[in-house]
């Protein structure tokens, strides 16, 4: 489906948040409250490329370019060593199509609706790719998840969508992206005209598999590699559960995964420097969510917004700036800031726009007063109409410094970890003696927050169940409801 380039008005922000009253969440509010012209500016100066690259269902902590003890990313590192590298970078949900959402449209879920899985994107929200379209590029994709099909909206204002590859769980997409994502620069490379690739890698997601690379053993414990995600969660919630052995096999055969995964980013990376795009082709790095592995009693995502399933990497590398500074960046940063810092760094004037998040742009010249501010995640979830209750998931966080504080929006259920000394957040800080002091601060700047998004928001779209999502989201893990 091609869309128009013409771009719709995005609704203004509210005015700042009194209660982020401190300077620099003062300036993130600004950033995010600016109005909007009512045609966008066009971009300013020379165009460059622009390659987007994220990976399904990515732990930042798993990725040997962050620490991770394990050689699973050497392509990705190689990425990292010359990319504005953020060490504590958080997805806006810890599911795919609200993250996914968010990272295109520089929105966080609540203002752009995609919050549960029959969602789709409205037709007025402006997404990156129709930005750069209207502003002279050519746009591609090639996405591997099947909850990311054109006709929830993701596809707008691509010339290009490729969801061939959306095959499920079972399905090793890796191959495919690559070779697609090598044919349409080689495509590129015909013409003078800019670019936007965006490719969405998935083989990390559920079920996790033995590549042959030496990582995970065919078997371990009570595990093959041929369970269903549902039986691997009922074993875990099984007296006695998981033996520490079958967990660490899926691990191993998690980072098989990813190991598997960068070696096809590798080879897109190497395509564009072989066609000479190297010089001028930004290239962001990042994941939609994370994976949990029974640290919180819980295989797989959706259902938490713990560290392990929404700290993300993300890379941003400008061949056009001079060298990132020597020290990852380690104050937190939402991914929701990939499209504004793609529209600024692509020369629009991206302060024409109502995004959620501020440009991470400025950090190439180290920007001393930077508007650091506190980030947020979200969800919303709820899949099927009988599910069992494990599967809904109702939860706001926000991420302020080294600490994290979240709340269940339909109970008054709360927790507040610090993230630097106590990264496995098994110690929740509001039954320490600084605990209301952290409800004070906290709970109000959480709600004040989920009202400005909501006035800032559209009016969802929801399409209707088909017995074929209906498998899907089985398939995927989304949904256990015996049907």
């Amino acid at each position: 489906m091609k869309h128009s380039n013409d771009l719709k008005r995005l609704k203004p922000n509210p005015s700042p948040l009194g209660i982020l009253a401190r300077p620099a969440v003062v300036g993130l509010a600004l950033l995010g409250s600016l109005a909007c012209s009512t045609e966008p500016a066009g971009p300013v100066g020379p165009k460059p490329n622009i390659l987007l690259i994220a990976v399904d269902t990515l732990r930042a902590d798993h990725l040997s370019a962050f620490g991770y003890e394990r050689n699973t990313t050497p392509n990705i590192d190689k990425l990292a060593e010359k990319s504005l590298a953020f060490r504590r970078a958080y997805a806006p949900s810890p599911w795919t199509k609200p993250s996914v959402a968010s990272i295109h449209t520089g929105l966080y879920p609540t203002a752009h609706t995609v919050e549960r899985p029959p969602s789709a994107l409205p037709s007025e929200v402006v997404t990156l790719a129709e930005i750069l379209k209207g502003g002279g590029w050519r746009t591609a994709s090639v996405t591997s998840n099947k909850l990311l099909d054109e006709r929830y909206g993701f596809g707008q204002g691509f010339d290009s969508y490729d969801s061939g590859e959306a095959q499920g769980h079972r399905y090793v997409s890796t191959p495919g992206i690559t070779t697609k994502a090598k044919q349409h620069l080689a495509d590129f490379a015909t013409t003078d005209e800019p670019f936007f690739l965006s490719l969405l890698y998935f083989d990390p997601h559920y079920d996790w598999r033995n590549h042959g690379l030496g990582i995970a053993e065919k078997s371990a414990g009570r595990l093959n590699g041929l369970e269903t995600i549902k039986e691997m969660r009922e074993m875990a919630a099984t007296a006695p559960g998981m033996t520490e052995e079958e967990i660490g096999h899926i691990r191993d055969r998690y980072d098989e995964e990813i190991q598997f995964t960068d070696a096809g980013i590798g080879e897109v990376l190497a395509e564009l420097n072989r066609l000479g795009f190297g010089d001028n082709t930004i290239v962001v790095f990042t994941a939609d969510h994370g994976e949990e592995f029974l640290e919180h009693g819980w295989l797989g995502h959706t259902r938490f917004l713990y560290e392990g399933m929404i700290h993300v990497p993300l890379l941003i590398f400008d061949p056009r700036k001079d060298a990132p500074p020597a020290q990852p960046l380690e104050t937190p940063v939402s991914n929701v800031s990939v499209t504004p810092t793609i529209v600024d760094l692509a020369g629009f004037d991206h302060e024409k726009y109502a995004f959620g998040a501020p440009s991470l742009a400025p950090l190439f010249d180290n920007a001393p007063d930077f508007p650091f501010g506190p980030v947020f995640s979200e969800v919303n979830f709820v899949a099927g109409t009988k599910v069992n209750a494990e599967k809904e998931s109702h939860l706001m966080g926000v991420i302020d410094g080294d600490i994290k504080f979240i709340r269940e929006t339909n109970k008054p259920i709360y927790e507040a970890f610090n993230t630097r000394s106590d990264p496995l957040e098994t110690q929740n800080l509001l039954h320490n003696p600084e605990g209301p002091a952290l409800m004070e601060r906290y709970k109000p700047m959480i709600r004040q927050w989920k009202k400005q998004q909501v006035k800032r928001g559209y009016d969802p779209r929801k399409l209707p169940y088909t017995k074929n999502d209906l498998e899907d989201l089985r398939a995927l893990g989304y949904l256990d409801d015996g049907h």
